[in-house]
């Protein structure tokens, strides 16, 4: 697998939560070349209706963003998947962010902290204390 373009993903995926205009990162071109720009963000602002929280937005473009990422047969690292499993765990989605650790497991990256805190943190938030404790047992055994 083409391991250049994940500096440019981990990149987007840092810059989402930070960059407002960013509405629709995409990557454009082959992927296999090292073109100058592969990456493709439109800079232009869409007026959100109000209420609508930009923090989702964001977890929106993040998740999008990965399938992307996975559609193109790039390897993730452990910050891109962490950053992924915190979008599913902000739009409450934390079947996703559970399919998204074991996935890690599968393709030999290690969890680390971040990983199950964010799985220990939703499932507190949510209620779910005996799965909130199941992770943190799991945490504990894989070091």
């Amino acid at each position: 697998m083409n391991k250049f373009p994940i500096r440019q993903f981990s990149s987007l995926l840092n810059s989402i939560p930070k960059e407002p205009t960013v509405t629709n990162p995409t990557i454009s071109g082959k992927l296999g070349k090292r073109n100058r720009n592969p990456i493709h963000i439109p800079h232009r602002t869409i007026p959100l209706p109000k209420g609508l929280d930009l923090d989702l937005r964001r977890a929106d473009v993040a998740l999008a963003l990965y399938r992307e990422m996975r559609g193109c047969r790039i390897s993730p690292n452990v910050y891109t998947l962490n950053r992924v499993m915190a979008a599913s765990r902000k739009l409450g989605k934390l079947e996703n962010a559970v399919k998204v650790l074991e996935e890690m497991e599968c393709m030999g990256c290690s969890p680390s902290v971040v990983s199950y805190h964010t799985l220990i943190a939703g499932h507190r938030d949510k209620g779910l204390l005996s799965s909130s404790l199941k992770f943190r047992n799991l945490m504990a055994k894989t070091g």
